[in-house]
């Protein structure tokens, strides 16, 4: 009852806050040390974040076998791909895997060291890379982590309206 008199009485001010709060969070995610703090948050959120990693590994999988196989060399490519994930705090993770391509590492090893992909994921490129078919296992890969996604997206989405009926409820 005084949470409601609260809303009544003062229904600006709760506005005024959320809509501060909002600028803050808009101005901190400005600056690159923000979005990159906000981006590793996101990147850990329980259920969130799975969807986020699988989409991401599909499609970096996706892209990677489409252009090696394409004839863009393993540099260039991971170059190209810094930018799939749209997420600051991937982006330098994939900037460390370059780097440590560059200095001789294989893509599987660096991949690995950054501990940003799944274990399955860097052991199936290893096998891609041993047997010459880097391609093809990379278009494999992706086929295997855009089932996932689909798998986590019902999940998700099975989860949706009993969390909404309890937020209802709560509010009521």
């Amino acid at each position: 009852v005084n949470t409601n008199n609260f809303l009544v009485s003062y229904w600006w001010a709760v506005l005024l806050a959320f809509a501060g709060l909002f600028m803050v969070f808009k101005a901190f995610t400005r600056s690159p040390e923000g979005r990159k703090a906000w981006d590793f948050f996101t990147w850990r959120i329980p259920l969130y974040s799975l969807i986020i990693r699988y989409r991401f590994y599909a499609q970096f999988a996706r892209t990677l076998g489409t252009l090696v196989e394409n004839g863009v060399t393993l540099l260039r490519s991971l170059e190209l791909l810094e930018d799939v994930a749209g997420n600051e705090y991937v982006r330098g993770r994939m900037i460390e895997v370059r780097k440590a391509v560059v200095d001789g590492a294989t893509l599987s090893v660096a991949l690995s060291e950054q501990n940003i992909f799944p274990e399955l994921f860097v052991d199936m490129m290893a096998v891609g890379e041993q047997t010459g078919k880097f391609g093809s296992t990379m278009q494999l890969i992706a086929d295997v982590y855009e089932r996932e996604l689909d798998k986590q997206i019902k999940i998700v989405s099975t989860l949706i309206p009993p969390l909404v009926m309890f937020v209802i409820a709560a509010i009521v």
